[in-house]
Protein backbone atom coordinates (compact mmCIF):
# COMPACT_ATOMS: atom_id res chain seq x y z
CA UNK A 1 0.00 0.00 0.00
CA UNK A 2 1.17 3.68 -1.15
CA UNK A 3 1.33 5.95 1.85
CA UNK A 4 -0.16 9.73 1.04
CA UNK A 5 2.53 12.20 0.78
CA UNK A 6 1.33 16.03 1.27
CA UNK A 7 3.59 18.19 -0.05
CA UNK A 8 3.47 22.15 1.28
CA UNK A 9 1.56 23.10 -1.76
CA UNK A 10 -1.40 20.96 -0.60
CA UNK A 11 -0.66 18.47 -3.65
CA UNK A 12 -1.20 14.71 -2.48
CA UNK A 13 0.72 11.96 -4.22
CA UNK A 14 -0.86 8.87 -4.06
CA UNK A 15 -1.06 5.39 -5.41
CA UNK A 16 -3.27 4.44 -8.16
CA UNK A 17 -4.72 0.53 -7.30
CA UNK A 18 -5.74 -1.78 -9.92
CA UNK A 19 -9.43 -1.12 -8.86
CA UNK A 20 -9.40 2.49 -9.63
CA UNK A 21 -9.25 3.53 -5.99
CA UNK A 22 -6.30 5.56 -4.78
CA UNK A 23 -4.51 4.90 -2.00
CA UNK A 24 -5.98 8.20 0.01
CA UNK A 25 -10.00 6.50 -1.50
CA UNK A 26 -10.20 9.11 -4.25
CA UNK A 27 -13.09 7.00 -6.28
CA UNK A 28 -12.39 7.20 -9.77
CA UNK A 29 -16.25 6.19 -10.28
CA UNK A 30 -18.01 9.22 -9.02
CA UNK A 31 -19.07 7.91 -6.15
CA UNK A 32 -19.50 10.44 -3.05
CA UNK A 33 -19.83 13.17 -5.05
CA UNK A 34 -23.24 14.00 -3.91
CA UNK A 35 -21.72 17.71 -2.78
CA UNK A 36 -20.16 18.06 -5.78
CA UNK A 37 -21.82 18.71 -8.89
CA UNK A 38 -24.77 20.82 -8.29
CA UNK A 39 -22.94 23.97 -10.08
CA UNK A 40 -22.95 22.60 -13.67
CA UNK A 41 -23.92 19.87 -15.63
CA UNK A 42 -20.67 19.96 -17.34
CA UNK A 43 -18.74 19.01 -13.27
CA UNK A 44 -22.59 16.38 -12.56
CA UNK A 45 -21.31 14.76 -15.48
CA UNK A 46 -17.98 14.18 -15.00
CA UNK A 47 -18.42 12.70 -11.40
CA UNK A 48 -21.15 10.64 -12.16
CA UNK A 49 -19.53 9.12 -15.37
CA UNK A 50 -18.78 5.38 -15.07
CA UNK A 51 -17.24 5.59 -19.07
CA UNK A 52 -13.89 6.28 -17.98
CA UNK A 53 -11.71 7.47 -15.36
CA UNK A 54 -12.21 10.89 -14.92
CA UNK A 55 -9.19 13.18 -13.41
CA UNK A 56 -11.65 14.85 -11.39
CA UNK A 57 -12.84 13.05 -8.28
CA UNK A 58 -14.00 13.04 -4.60
CA UNK A 59 -12.06 11.58 -1.73
CA UNK A 60 -13.29 9.67 0.86
CA UNK A 61 -12.45 12.64 2.91
CA UNK A 62 -14.99 15.14 1.01
CA UNK A 63 -12.95 16.77 -0.97
CA UNK A 64 -12.57 17.40 -4.45
CA UNK A 65 -9.46 16.67 -6.01
CA UNK A 66 -7.72 16.64 -9.45
CA UNK A 67 -5.10 14.36 -10.50
CA UNK A 68 -2.38 16.81 -11.95
CA UNK A 69 0.40 14.07 -12.81
CA UNK A 70 1.50 10.53 -12.17
CA UNK A 71 5.03 9.72 -10.90
CA UNK A 72 7.13 6.06 -10.88
CA UNK A 73 4.59 4.03 -13.32
CA UNK A 74 7.22 1.88 -14.45
CA UNK A 75 6.93 -1.95 -13.35
CA UNK A 76 4.52 -1.66 -10.64
CA UNK A 77 1.81 0.76 -9.30
CA UNK A 78 1.44 4.30 -10.27
CA UNK A 79 1.67 7.47 -8.28
CA UNK A 80 -0.93 9.84 -9.03
CA UNK A 81 -0.13 13.10 -7.99
CA UNK A 82 -3.79 14.48 -6.84
CA UNK A 83 -4.67 18.71 -5.43
CA UNK A 84 -7.96 19.89 -4.13
CA UNK A 85 -10.11 21.59 -6.07
CA UNK A 86 -11.31 25.10 -4.74
CA UNK A 87 -13.41 26.18 -8.66
CA UNK A 88 -14.86 24.39 -10.58
CA UNK A 89 -12.84 23.95 -13.67
CA UNK A 90 -15.63 24.18 -16.17
CA UNK A 91 -18.24 26.94 -14.91
CA UNK A 92 -15.70 28.87 -12.35
CA UNK A 93 -18.31 28.59 -9.25
CA UNK A 94 -16.35 28.11 -5.90
CA UNK A 95 -17.13 24.23 -4.67
CA UNK A 96 -15.02 24.58 -1.74
CA UNK A 97 -12.22 26.51 0.71
CA UNK A 98 -8.70 26.29 1.27
CA UNK A 99 -10.46 26.51 5.03
CA UNK A 100 -12.64 23.26 4.31
CA UNK A 101 -9.58 21.22 2.66
CA UNK A 102 -7.60 22.06 5.82
CA UNK A 103 -10.44 21.27 8.42
CA UNK A 104 -11.08 18.30 6.66
CA UNK A 105 -7.76 17.17 5.97
CA UNK A 106 -6.77 17.43 9.63
CA UNK A 107 -9.66 15.15 10.65
CA UNK A 108 -8.66 12.94 8.14
CA UNK A 109 -5.29 13.09 10.00
CA UNK A 110 -6.90 12.22 13.44
CA UNK A 111 -9.07 9.51 12.97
Amino acid sequence: MSQTVMSQTGMSQTGMSQTGMSQTGISKSGEGSSRFGSCCEAMKEILETKDFDPLVAVGDDDILYMSIGMLGAEGGEANVIDHPVFFCPFCGTEVQTEAEVDAKSVDEGES
